[in-house]
């Protein structure tokens, strides 16, 4: 049975806007004619409600050269869907305070085989033209009216991550769980972060109740 792709990674359990699903690609799934090279195409659909991340709907592919991902490596997975990043997960933090919703991933996949007459237009997509595919050939599907009628193989289930943050003990214990190395080594740098974070919210309470947790003051 064909699975098209494995699992490699996930993190859908932060009641933020922090998620992540990652994957690498089966190529050989995908092959069904005496030709090993195309191109793997994904249509991705991002969605939101309630959390202020723009929505997104573009296509991304990936080159296959005799049955394999040119660019795959043992470290990093294929395909990623996700929101956030651990550079500044502050911004996230403070992105989420107050708020309830979800953002959701939908995708379908298409395999655009080297004989077919649609390979050469989808090898000359840019690397890097939309901003959500990172540095994989990519085109917006508004731009994209040729791929219009094409039939994908499969449609990947949704990728659902839920948002509730606007209870102040989920906040609390998830800046204490977030932030705990930092709490226990008395940060005082960490302390004046989270004012910031915190300042004009009806949640700066939390800053005196996390510190008197942790015995800082």
């Amino acid at each position: 049975m064909k699975k098209y792709y494995e699992i490699i990674n996930i993190d859908n359990d932060k009641p933020y806007a922090y998620c992540s699903l990652g994957i690498n690609w089966c190529p050989k799934d995908f092959i069904n004619d005496k030709c090993l090279d195309g191109y793997i195409v994904q249509r991705v659909k991002i969605t939101n409600i309630g959390i202020d991340i723009p929505d997104a709907n573009y296509y991304e592919a990936w080159k296959v050269e005799n049955e394999k991902y040119v660019e795959h490596t043992d470290n990093k997975a294929d395909d990623t869907f996700n929101v956030g990043n651990d550079l500044i997960i502050n911004d996230y933090i403070i992105l989420s305070l107050g708020k309830t919703g979800y953002i959701k991933f939908s995708a379908e996949v298409y395999w655009i085989s080297k004989m077919n007459e649609l390979y050469g237009f989808v090898d000359k997509w840019k690397e890097g033209r939309v901003r959500e595919a990172g540095e994989l050939k990519s085109i917006l599907v508004k731009d994209c009216k040729e791929l219009k009628n094409c039939v994908p193989i499969f449609k990947r289930p949704d990728f659902i991550h839920e948002v509730s943050f606007a209870d102040k003990e989920t906040i609390q214990r998830t800046i204490e769980k977030t932030y705990s190395e930092r709490i226990k080594r008395k940060d005082k740098e960490f302390y004046i972060e989270l004012q910031e974070m915190l300042k004009n919210t009806k949640y700066t309470d939390i800053i005196d109740s996390i510190f008197e947790n942790w015995n800082i003051n």
